[in-house]
């Protein structure tokens, strides 16, 4: 069986999981604070005068002027940053209604046969190997605090989805143990052939990859 990609409705806990995002986005979009800026533009001006009048005491000065600049500094650029924010904030509203509105969701259902776990070493992220069939591997990267997983029956999340959320599976069969790989070795062969891509898939035997690992790490 190939992979290939679903839609089908969401499920009760990815709705709850996007309304609680949506709520969030709303409050952080409304939690504008004028005051802040208010505040800093009077410190500046003040700062700024003090400086001025104390001209003749270079200490004094530098001190004062220097809290000027960063009261300037803070009334200029953090509301483009904050612009920037709500931007990317409306950009994820937007599409959490889409996702509720025609409550419909993209997966790739998975019912792999064997799995490898190739773990996290000087923050490379962890390594998964996925017989999805014989011969055919999915290789999956960073899937910490994915709960239930490994598992060989899973979904794969379509990318906006894990966007929003920061999930990439759903697991639908209960937790196993992998094959595993030590870390060490994962570097090892990183570093002699590369480590594949996020989704990455190849035809190859699991059995191979698995002999590979093993003897780079002799």
């Amino acid at each position: 069986m190939e992979l290939h990609t679903i839609i089908r409705p969401l499920h009760t806990d990815e709705i709850a999981t996007l309304k609680k995002l949506k709520k969030e986005a709303t409050k952080k979009l409304k939690s504008k604070k004028i005051i802040h800026y208010l505040i800093a533009l009077l410190i500046g001006i003040a700062t700024t005068s003090i400086a001025m009048y104390l001209k003749a005491y270079d200490l004094a000065v530098f001190v004062f002027g220097t809290i000027a600049v960063f009261a300037y500094g803070y009334v200029i650029f953090v509301p483009y940053e904050i612009y920037k924010l709500n931007r990317e904030t409306k950009k994820k509203l937007k599409r959490i209604d889409d996702f509720l509105e025609s409550n419909a969701l993209k997966v790739i259902p998975v019912n792999a046969l064997r799995i490898a776990h190739a773990k996290e070493y000087e923050d490379e992220g962890d390594l998964y190997i996925i017989e999805y069939k014989p011969d055919h591997l999915l290789y999956f990267n960073d899937l910490d605090g994915e709960r239930s997983f490994p598992c060989l029956s899973f979904e794969i999340y379509e990318e906006d989805y894990s966007w929003l959320t920061w999930q990439h599976i759903r697991a639908l069969s209960k937790e196993i143990e992998p094959v595993l790989i030590s870390g060490k070795a994962k570097w090892a062969y990183g570093k002699e052939h590369g480590l594949p891509e996020h989704l990455a898939t190849e035809v190859r035997s699991f059995e191979e990859v698995m002999e590979d690992f093993a003897s780079i790490n002799k």
